[in-house]
């Protein structure tokens, strides 16, 4: 069995505040697409930055290596994981037609999250 340690660092709490940074940006009412989704729960959005730092952590520690210095590789990651969420949250009911505009911004947003969060903690990684 395949033992998982999780650590708390400094880069793992500053990839947290940038995740929520990024996303409280994105989602307020002075974007040009607008707050569209309602809205957000603080509680859940600090443990939803959480497990995807922790997991993005995890990934680039054992399998996909990504240096900060090395944009390209975190693109591609960002945008494997950012195709993966759009794959399984695919909207399967049209609610009006703005429904495939709010969801590709949706799968753009998690795209420059994990970007954001790969980056960010190999920094804090090596200067920290």
């Amino acid at each position: 069995m395949a033992d998982i340690n999780i650590s708390v660092s400094i880069g793992v709490v500053v990839c947290v505040i940038v995740a929520e940074l990024i996303s409280t940006l994105w989602y307020n009412d002075r974007t040009p697409w607008h707050s569209w989704h309602g809205a957000r729960f603080f509680a859940a959005a600090l443990i939803s930055d959480v497990g995807l730092v922790l997991i993005m952590s995890f990934l680039t520690k054992k399998y996909y290596s990504v240096s900060y210095r090395d944009w390209e590789s975190a693109a591609w990651l960002a945008g494997l994981t950012a195709a993966l969420y759009a794959c399984l949250e695919a909207p399967h009911v049209v609610h009006n037609g703005h429904s495939l505009r709010n969801f590709t911004f949706h799968v753009f947003h998690k795209f420059v999250i994990v970007f954001a969060i790969v980056l960010v903690y190999d920094y804090c990684n090596q200067h920290f």
